[in-house]
């Protein structure tokens, strides 16, 4: 997070949890001014013991122009056999709730999956 946001938020660290082996950190975060809160993201994010953020399940709720919308954010990362981060899913939903309309949903899930460093390098990522 940008120095700038930090003090929009509270933090509160939650139990930790294991995630491929690895125990992570969870950190809630909460916007301060509740005035604001729908137009700011929280959620929990993942660290590792060292404070690198491995993971995010965030949301918002809007007002717009097209009426209430939702929006989620969630990424996770696991580690390579070289003890490496990557990214391995992301998530993305929004969810528009127009005046007098059904609700219009757009989801997406994103899987990454990575050849062993032996088999091919130039080869990033499969995406699925």
């Amino acid at each position: 997070m940008q120095p700038r946001y930090r003090s929009l938020y509270h933090y509160y660290w939650l139990n930790d949890t294991l995630v491929a082996g690895h125990r992570l950190r969870r950190l809630e975060i909460t916007p301060v001014d509740t005035q604001r809160a729908q137009a700011l993201w929280q959620g929990v994010l993942y660290l590792t013991v060292d404070h690198q953020v491995v993971g995010a399940e965030l949301s918002r709720t809007l007002r717009t122009l097209f009426g209430q919308e939702y929006q989620y954010i969630g990424l996770q990362l696991l580690p390579d056999r070289q003890g490496f981060w990557r990214l391995a899913s992301e998530q993305l939903a929004l969810e528009i709730h127009p005046p007098g309309l059904s609700p219009y949903r757009l989801c997406l899930h994103a899987t990454y999956t990575y050849p062993p460093f032996d088999l091919n390098p130039t080869v990033l990522a499969h995406k699925q």
